[in-house]
């Protein structure tokens, strides 16, 4: 089938719609001189320049009868130039994609239609090719810039050695300045402040001086004054130079024991021995020692065992179950003892120190803190005690009987509880020197402790009780012979005051008494049986070593 012909099936087929009844039949090829007529035209591909891959041929291998070019149909390919604008001997061809390409028919026909003869033939691969080409010279080109630019802002910030030397030279030139800038100003300055300078400084050397001879005033004033006490007996202080931990475990340490009890408990298996541990306090030089109640009471063997390891029976002078205090004794002369310290100059962040013996095996343990609060109120073992010392430094069994120091190494606290709830730490109390001064006194002097009181035990009422009982003191027992029974009290007696004061707690009446002396007369209320009535009675001195004349608070107290 001739090529035109295909070309026209395939146009016909892209575009059904189309029509032939407005083409003009194509007019024959004018054929150029020299070259019969029928002579075939050599097909092109379709961008229009002759396919260089496929040779010419030659006109004697063509048939001796060609269609008339007038039969062909409109939209034929383009036809070749004519045969005389041929160089000689080079064959007209179709270029070639590839190396197996073969000619395609030209589906851009249009383009080329109506070219006059010579005219260049559209070529769109080379229109592409020629754009690409130019994209990526101007690609080349931007990135060529971009290079320069970068290289230059190199040089510029010391990326070349020129650069470096330029910003090294910058550089150098301003710490050059300052420096010199520095130099001058502070020369300037010192010339000028020089007559400042020196006067504050004599007057710093001045008061240096008068520090230091007052600081030797006092030392050699306190040393006198120590020098002038005896040394059996103990003095309160309140003055000194404050002193660090290791200073006060260092001086202190040597005063604090470790006490281990032995007494006799009757089970339902039979007699057995309990051992119990706690501290104390050398309080003078001929071995009395300070410590709690709880600590040797019902123990009938005491040891003691110095700091050095040294060990000594113990025998109990004196207890005082109101205050949970002791007196126990060795056989030592020359001990080292502590002085009383003064509780009430206190205050609450001041640093203390505990010495004791914790768990009953730590001997000479030394914890630090601070007082935490005052004047707090306890309950132990149905003891209640007032005005007490709380620290946070470290307190542990063991520790009860041992020493609370302030930071001038003076004793101000007797260790005695903590709180053991689960999870509370940091929590512990002690007994000021205010409060032990006087009893200590009382149990060196007379190896007991007298105090005014009633002569009763009793409870506390709650205001809100479910009995409609009035708020106050429930007497539980009165002691024979007691200023309480000469009064008439009797047991379920309830005292809602005292003078007036509003006075209906144990605790408020163990305080008011406190300040009482023998003698004195208290106006009580009592209601009795639902009616109320007022007593007098007056204080007398008892003894204060057993339950039946001591004062505490509690389910049930022990006497007023």
């Amino acid at each position: 089938m001739n090529d035109n012909n295909d070309l026209k099936a395939n146009l016909d087929a892209e575009n059904p719609a189309e029509t032939t009844t407005d083409m003009q039949p194509e007019q024959p090829a004018e054929n150029p001189a020299g070259q019969p007529s029928g002579t075939p035209v050599t097909p092109v591909a379709a961008t229009g320049v002759p396919d260089q891959d496929s040779p010419a041929v030659p006109a004697a291998a063509q048939p001796a009868s060609t269609p008339a070019a007038a039969a062909q149909p409109a939209y034929t390919s383009v036809t070749a130039p004519p045969a005389a604008a041929q160089p000689a001997g080079n064959p007209v061809v179709t270029p070639a994609v590839g190396p197996d390409a073969q000619p395609q028919a030209n589906y851009y026909v249009n383009q080329n239609a109506g070219l006059p003869t010579g005219a260049p033939v559209y070529n769109k691969a080379e229109q592409k090719a020629q754009l690409r080409r130019e994209k990526q010279e101007a690609k080349a080109r931007r990135k060529a810039t971009r290079e320069a630019q970068k290289q230059f802002a190199l040089g510029e910030k010391g990326g070349s050695a020129r650069g470096r030397s330029r910003w090294i030279a910058l550089v150098a030139t301003g710490v050059a300045a300052c420096v010199i800038g520095a130099f001058l100003g502070g020369f300037i300055a010192n010339r000028n402040l020089s007559p400042q300078i020196n006067s504050l400084s004599s007057q710093v050397s001045s008061l240096d001086t008068q520090l230091k001879t007052a600081l030797s005033t006092s030392g050699s004033s306190a040393t006198s004054g120590s020098s002038d006490s005896s040394s059996d007996s103990n003095t309160t202080t309140s003055s000194g130079t404050a002193m660090s931990v290791a200073d006060i475990a260092a001086s202190a340490s040597s005063s604090v024991v470790a006490i281990n009890t032995s007494s006799s408990q009757e089970t339902y298996f039979g007699t057995q021995t309990v051992e119990g541990a706690g501290s104390g306090v050398v309080v003078s030089a001929d071995g009395y020692i300070l410590t709690n109640n709880h600590v040797i009471d019902s123990s009938t063997a005491t040891v003691v065992t110095m700091s050095d390891g040294t060990q000594y029976d113990a025998t109990i002078v004196s207890t005082d179950s109101v205050t949970d205090l002791a007196i126990i004794k060795i056989d030592a002369d020359n001990l080292d003892y502590l002085t009383f310290g003064d509780s009430t100059q206190l205050r609450v962040g001041d640093p203390v120190v505990a010495i004791g013996n914790p768990l009953g095996e730590l001997q000479g343990t030394v914890t630090s803190g601070v007082i935490s609060a005052l004047n707090r109120s306890i309950t132990v073992s149905n003891t209640t005690m007032s005005d007490v010392i709380q620290t946070d430094a470290a307190i542990n069994s063991g520790n009860s009987g041992g020493a609370l120091i302030n930071q001038y190494g003076e004793l101000i606290g007797i260790n005695v509880a903590k709180t053991s709830e689960v999870g509370v730490e940091g929590i512990a109390f002690a007994i000021p020197s205010e409060v032990f001064e006087p009893i200590v006194q009382q149990m060196l002097e007379t190896g007991t402790v007298q105090r005014p009181m009633l002569g009763i035990t009793g409870a506390d009422i709650a205001e809100d009780n479910s009995y409609g009982f009035p708020e106050g003191i429930l007497i539980t027992a009165v002691m024979d012979n007691s200023p309480a029974s000469e009064a008439g009290l009797t047991t379920y007696d309830i005292i809602t005051d005292v003078d007036g004061q509003g006075i209906n707690t144990i605790e408020a009446l163990n305080s008011y008494k406190a300040d009482k002396s023998a003698g004195d007369t208290l106006e009580l209320t009592v209601v009795r049986q639902g009616q109320e009535m007022t007593v007098q009675i007056t204080l007398a001195l008892m003894d204060g070593s057993g339950n039946s004349s001591s004062e505490s608070s509690g389910s049930e107290s022990s006497g007023n």
